[in-house]
């Protein structure tokens, strides 16, 4: 179901997280971001599109993520977690759970990005 219009207390809430994010990324506050990491208005209409998507979260969230979410617009995801070793388990835990349901898929792990955008020119 695509919405027209978005409630004030959704958009209130999405704005806080909004905050929250940047605030934590700011703070280098990983408890922080993982609660801000919340979108209440795009993430409901395209999880449904998106098979098991509400299980992978779960299995992302109890093997220690911070977060889990919609990449873009979709159909991939990712967790956002505290080290390779929890990536690596959360890796495995999604992609068994996923081939459990015949469902192909291709994981990948990488590190966040710490020293921000760059020109690289090409000569």
């Amino acid at each position: 179901m695509i919405r027209n219009k978005v409630l004030l207390k959704d958009a209130v809430t999405q704005w806080g997280n909004i905050a929250g994010l940047v605030s934590g990324f700011f703070m280098k506050d990983m408890d922080l971001i993982g609660r801000s990491m919340r979108d209440v208005l795009i993430e409901p209409t395209r999880a449904i599109l998106i098979p098991s998507f509400y299980m992978m979260r779960q299995l992302a969230m109890e093997n220690g993520a911070f977060s889990f979410g919609i990449s873009g617009s979709g159909p991939s995801v990712f967790a956002f977690t505290p080290d390779q070793q929890k990536a690596e388990q959360i890796n495995t835990k999604i992609r068994k759970h996923l081939h459990s349901l015949d469902i192909t898929c291709n994981t990948y792990q990488s590190p966040i990005n710490a020293t921000g955008p760059r020109i690289i020119v090409d000569r």
